[in-house]
C-alpha cells in the first residue's frame, strides 16, 4: 500500500510505503558485536540486536567459529578480532555515509524497524525517568 503523509505544517508531503527495510548481514554482525561488548548471554544478544531465535543461532555460532566472539560460562564477550572487525565496519560505514547518505541508526546499524523500535524504547525510558507519574 502506498499513501501520502504530511511531514510538517509547511505543506511538505512524503510518499509512504509498506515496504520492509532489511538489515544487511554486516549490519546484523555489527549489532551483535556491539551487544556483546560488556558481556551478554544468548538471550541478551537476541533482544539487544533484535534477532530471531534462528538468526541468533546462525550468527552467534558463525561468529564463534570466526573468533569474533568468545564464550565463557554462557556469556559472550567481544574478542580482539571482533573489536577490530567492528572498528573497521564503523569506519567504512562512516565513509560511505559521507558519500551516500542514508537513514541509519548508529546504535543498531540499521535503517529500519530495529532502529525505530530502539528510538521508541529510548523515548519511553526518558519519559518514565523524567516524571514521577505512573503510566
Amino acid at each position: 500500500m502506498v499513501s501520502l503523509k504530511k511531514t510538517n505544517d509547511k505543506g511538505v508531503w512524503e510518499l509512504e510505503t509498506d515496504k520492509k527495510e532489511y538489515r544487511s548481514r554486516l549490519d546484523i554482525i555489527a549489532a551483535i558485536l556491539r551487544a556483546s561488548m560488556g558481556g551478554a548471554t544468548k538471550t541478551r544478544l537476541m533482544y539487544t540486536a533484535y534477532l530471531s531465535y534462528k538468526q541468533r543461532e546462525l550468527y552467534v555460532s558463525w561468529m564463534e567459529d570466526k573468533k569474533l566472539l568468545e564464550r565463557t560460562h554462557n556469556v559472550y564477550m567481544l574478542s580482539k578480532s571482533g573489536q577490530e572487525f567492528l572498528n573497521t565496519y564503523e569506519k567504512l560505514t562512516k565513509q560511505l555515509d559521507n558519500l551516500i547518505p542514508r537513514d541509519k541508526d548508529a546504535k543498531t546499524g540499521s535503517s529500519g524497524r530495529a532502529a525505530r523500535r530502539l528510538k521508541r524504547n529510548e523515548q519511553s525510558d526518558a519519559s518514565s525517568t523524567t516524571g514521577s507519574e505512573l503510566r
